[in-house]
């Protein structure tokens, strides 16, 4: 019977590896479903494999009972693979919408969860193994991966947020050698590492008129030799030695109060995983503040008393202030601390004291000379009155620690062991006085930080405030680890440490996806891509609007569910009807995902039509993009009737009706928003009020000067537009007419044929532009390694640029290279054909390539041996691009 369950699971898998379901209407009774599914057959050959599979395992062992019974219980956890066919039942996902999660990315925890479980029923006796890395090896690897990670994620994303303005600083003091960055602005000195225009950060001007930075100079001071060797670039490498560093001290302190094996999953746990990680390259104070806070962490628990090492210890903790000023609460109660432990040694503190003390007199001169006060928040003027108040601590707490978006234990739930670790310590008594002096540093810095009102530090990766206190809770991550000996101990640590590994992974492996860079306004892009069907992160709490009671409730809701899950999973070991770690992780993941999709999942939408209306569009938008009817079948699984032509193009017509007052007139536009529309035939539909005709035009368009459809005035209401796409992109519908712009009130886009199979593309589309010389060729780009210029492009660099061609019928096309002052080889993949050109220096050349007839899409590649600056060539120019050759297409005559 369990060989059997054990088929049946792994066929329903096979059948629904290319299945999907998605809500595409949600009306007041209910969300109605379709589900994308592979013919039948697959689900007969689905089954035969598995039967053949678990028939050949039951024969390897049938002369052996008690082997059998082994092998039959081991496969057993297998049938939690049945849980991919839940989103797919009837009435339950409808009561229960996040269940449909199960149909998306996160149905691979389920797998991997019945899979661990397998092996670890096949072999019990393997344990997780702590193989600690030594010390050396701990800095190289952290070094290399924070450089390799940053110079990567700059060179695709560049410097955002507050970067730009601590590297002005930065060029301000190698440059000018002076911190008035007025000049540098005007200059444009930022266009070294800033492509857009930057205004000078600053709120208050100094006493003789000179503009300094909001932003404190101590950080910029320590980048100037690296950025004087190699720039923007040396200052990120710099960085990232700064959080190797920090790395190492946290290991230190970890293997000091444990070992080197639980140091080094300590390491694990906080050195490469959110918020650490994307901070360990980016240009912000957080990461040198987090590295003093390392070293006294460690000086604290080591207990050195030696004069001349505390003298080291107060000039390191001295820099503090000067790399921001929330970092005066670190510098004060590390300094208390390190002065109690040195206590009655007078000389030992003296020698601490004597450095901060001269550096806070210093920093306070600062102002007063600048400012004319001794108020080190003079450069913010009167804002700190405004957003730094003591009545936003619970709102920016409760965000900083469980926002969706920003929030660390959202990205790294790793540090729910801290609280665990605490407990433990606090049972120590040789860990109390310890365990609670770290807490009220923590403690104190958090409250402090959460006073202002943008908790989540602006443009900023999640929990960017946190880092700073990243060592002070690493002792107590490290005796929650070292200490949690049972069953479920190890599997609440092999669960937590997995799963903020892989978030973290999956937030670097792309730099430019917004995993780590989220709208502060929006919701989780981390969320939105692993939630499949179900309206996941409408259901997670949100801290970043003013209202913080409603998402409190739903942050209740999620603890309770998760507490659900620890239960269940305790009961399950103490009744030993679960014996191995995995087990237990699997018994955990699953009630909490049951309890939460039972209580949470549509309770935020269910009655809040808007939002309703939301999941629909989307889910209808996903499921036009996902049927491909040569190998997918739609099926609406309330009638569990097949959908096919104008019954499926019924449920998939997409309808936006407008909220609010007509716009003002005189002001022509879009009809609502972009609609990402697969390749295929559509026909738009747009409603008007007031009188039965309207002027002008109605376009369906990809672009500028790329129309795909087109329909003229006089045109009554329903205005209709059908145009046809050849590629997957954002469609616009446009009226030209400003009073019909402005009066419109409802628009329906219906498929009228989807393209499947073989026409079906699957490029990445990020922009296009038309061709000249026909009035319907345009042109796709399908990465970022090309610098589109209205018609003309360069490629990026020496890297490979890919496009797609849309010819509009042509027979001929004309590409005008040129190449800069290098010259270089320019290869060129074009509708089949190789070409190799060499080209000397400024050389112009037309290439002729003739297209076959019929074809409506052709691929094309170039890409040229050698790049340079157009800013190195002649020094009048800002552009500091990496060009390799430029690309002029021209369509012939057929």
């Amino acid at each position: 019977m369990r060989f059997a369950l054990g088929a049946v699971a792994l066929a329903a898998t096979l059948y629904l590896l290319p299945a999907s379901v998605q809500i595409v209407a949600w009306p007041s009774s209910g969300p109605e479903r379709i589900a994308l599914l592979p013919p039948l057959a697959r689900a007969w050959w689905s089954l035969l494999a598995g039967i053949t599979l678990f028939s050949a395992l039951a024969a390897t062992v049938r002369h052996d009972p008690q082997r059998f019974d082994h092998l039959s219980r081991a496969v057993l956890p297998l049938a939690l693979l049945l849980a991919w066919l839940i989103p797919f039942l009837p009435w339950l996902p409808d009561r229960a919408p996040l269940l449909l999660t199960l149909a998306g990315p996160l149905r691979w925890v389920i797998a991997v969860a019945a899979i661990g479980w397998t092996v670890s029923r096949l072999w019990p006796a393997w344990t997780w193994p702590r193989v600690g890395l030594p010390r050396a090896a701990i800095f190289v690897v952290s070094l290399l991966l924070y450089a390799g990670l940053g110079l990567r994620f700059t060179a695709a994303a560049g410097f955002g947020g507050d970067e730009p303005h601590y590297l002005v600083i930065t060029h301000s003091l190698f440059a000018d050698h002076d911190l008035d960055i007025a000049n540098n602005h005007e200059r444009r000195d930022y266009k070294a590492f800033y492509a857009g225009e930057l205004r000078p950060d600053y709120l208050q001007r100094s006493q003789s008129g000179q503009i300094y930075s909001i932003h404190a100079p101590g950080l910029p001071l320590a980048l100037v030799p690296a950025y004087a060797v190699a720039g923007a670039f040396g200052a990120v490498v710099a960085i990232a030695v700064l959080a190797a560093l920090t790395a190492l001290a946290v290991f230190d302190l970890a293997a000091a109060l444990t070992s080197a094996g639980t140091a080094t999953l300590v390491w694990i746990g906080t050195c490469l995983t959110v918020p650490f990680v994307p901070h360990a390259w980016l240009i912000y104070p957080e990461l040198p503040g987090a590295l003093i806070v390392a070293w006294s962490a460690l000086w604290l628990w080591r207990g050195d008393a030696s004069p001349w090492r505390a003298l080291a210890h107060g000039a390191v903790l001295a820099s503090l202030p000067w790399l921001h000023t929330k970092f005066i609460v670190l510098l004060a109660l590390l300094a208390a601390l390190q002065a109690l432990r040195l206590w009655p040694r007078i000389k030992a503190v003296a020698f601490l004291s004597t450095p901060i003390a001269v550096s806070l007199i210093a920093w306070l001169y600062f102002f007063y000379r600048t400012y004319g006060t001794l108020d080190p928040e003079a450069p913010y003027g009167s804002s700190t009155q405004l957003n730094v108040l003591i009545q936003n601590i619970p709102h920016g707490l409760l965000g900083l620690l469980f926002d969706q978006k920003f929030g660390v234990v959202a990205y790294s739930p790793v540090y729910l062991l801290a609280l665990v670790g605490l407990i433990l310590m606090w049972k120590d008594a040789a860990l109390r006085m310890y365990a609670l002096s770290l807490v009220a540093v923590a403690g104190a810095f958090l409250l402090s930080s959460t006073r202002f009102y943008m908790w989540w530090g602006g443009s900023s990766a999640p929990a960017r405030f946190f880092v700073p206190v990243i060592p002070l809770l690493a002792p107590m991550i490290a005796v929650a680890i070292d200490r949690l000996k049972g069953l479920a101990g190890r599997a609440a640590v092999a669960g937590l440490l997995t799963v903020s590994v892989v978030i973290a992974g999956i937030c670097v492996a792309q730099p430019k996806a917004p995993f780590l860079f989220n709208d502060p306004h929006g919701l989780s892009a981390l969320v939105q891509a692993a939630q499949g069907a179900a309206p996941l992160n409408l259901g997670l709490p949100v801290f970043t609007e003013e209202d913080w009671f409603r998402p409190l409730g739903v942050l209740v809701g999620w603890l309770a569910a998760f507490g659900a899950g620890v239960f269940a999973a305790q009961f399950a070991i103490r009744s030993r009807r679960i014996r191995s770690t995995w087990g237990a992780a699997a018994t955990t993941v699953f009630v909490f995902g049951a309890t939460a999709s039972a209580f949470e999942g549509g309770r935020t939408v269910v009655h809040d039509a808007n939002r309703r209306a939301a999941v629909a569009l989307n889910g209808q938008l996903a499921a036009l993009r996902e049927f491909d009817a040569a190998r997918l079948r739609a099926v609406d699984l309330h009638t569990w009737r097949r959908l096919s032509g104008a019954s499926l193009y019924s449920a998939l017509t997409l309808a936006i009706t407008r909220q609010g007052e007509s716009a003002s007139p005189g002001t022509a536009g879009e009809v609502g928003p972009p609609f990402e529309l697969p390749e295929g035939e559509y026909e738009a539909r747009v409603w008007l009020d007031g009188v039965s005709t309207r002027g002008g035009e109605l376009t369906a368009s990809l672009g500028p000067r790329v129309v795909l459809g087109r329909s003229t005035a006089p045109f009554a209401s329903p205005a209709i537009v059908r145009f046809r796409t050849v590629v997957p992109a954002p469609i616009r519908v446009t009226l030209s007419d400003p009073l019909a712009a402005a009066a419109w009130r409802r628009i329906e886009v219906a498929p009228l044929a989807l393209a499947a199979g073989a026409a079906r593309s699957g490029i990445h589309v990020t922009g296009v532009e038309a061709i000249d010389g026909r009035a319907n060729a345009y042109m796709v780009y399908q990465d970022d390694h090309a610098y589109p210029e209205g018609g003309v492009f360069w490629s990026r660099g020496t890297e490979t640029t890919r496009l797609t061609l849309v010819p509009d019928g042509a027979t001929q096309l004309h590409l005008i290279l040129l190449v800069g002052p290098t010259g270089g080889l320019v290869t060129l993949d074009v509708a089949g054909e190789h070409l190799e050109i060499d080209m000397s220096a400024n050389e112009t050349r037309d290439v002729t390539v003739p297209l076959p007839p019929g074809l409506v899409t052709v691929p094309m590649s170039v890409r040229s041996s050698r790049d340079f600056r157009p800013a190195d060539v002649d020094h009048a120019s800002e552009d500091r691009r990496r060009l390799g050759c430029q690309v002029r297409p021209r369509i012939g005559v057929p």
